[in-house]
């Protein structure tokens, strides 16, 4: 981490030697830091440990643009250009959830996760309203709901002013084998309403 205003001013030599090391060492980490530097150029690179982002300053030098996430954990990228076309030449995976229903009490988080693999309790599982769904209009993706391995089968059941919503308002009717699974599809209208599709049944 290293920052630097890459003006090297009229000094003695060893004085010299560490604002000019201090602008090398500057340009060799991109001038990565927690905020941005407090001089700016045009076309300028800054690293953002904060967020680890890699940033780009403008033409006209007065912001600077988002270009690329990282995690640093995992040694890849972590986001794309967001208001332009992009073409995959990857598979891409969308974040999955797995577990089981009671862990989240019936409550989804739509802002981590698009798809939900969730092993239902014996009787009846409450859909709660979540309170992620607000910030992401237009997500898609599905929940696959696993029947328990032994014992009564799990319900779902939600209320009917709740967030979810059925086509005419009607009850979700899921198998009742053990270890059965059906696939229900959703899309996030808008807040406090997200659409759920009729459930393909009885996968094993």
């Amino acid at each position: 981490m290293s920052q630097n205003d890459f003006t090297i001013i009229d000094q003695g030599f060893p004085a010299f030697r560490g604002d000019l090391n201090s602008a090398l060492q500057a340009l060799a980490s991109t001038s990565s830091g927690t905020s941005a530097p407090s001089t700016t150029f045009a076309n300028q690179f800054f690293y953002d440990i904060t967020n680890n982002v890699l940033k780009f300053r403008n033409e006209d030098n007065d912001a600077f643009i988002t270009i690329m996430g990282f995690d640093q954990s995992a040694d890849t990228t972590t986001n794309i250009v967001s208001d332009a076309t992009q073409t995959f030449t990857k598979a891409q995976i969308p974040a999955t959830f797995s577990d089981t229903f009671a862990s989240v009490s019936g409550v989804f988080n739509f802002d981590n996760f698009n798809n939900f693999i969730v092993t239902l309790g014996n009787g009846s599982n409450a859909l709660a309203n979540p309170s992620t769904e607000a910030s992401n209009v237009g997500q898609t993706g599905v929940f696959i709901f696993i029947q328990p391995s032994s014992g009564t089968a799990g319900t779902l059941s939600f209320s009917s002013a709740g967030d979810y919503e059925t086509v005419g308002g009607g009850a979700l009717t899921l198998s009742s084998a053990n270890n059965a699974y059906d696939v229900l599809p959703y899309i996030i209208k808008g807040n406090n309403s997200i659409l759920l599709g009729t459930p393909q049944l009885g996968f094993a």
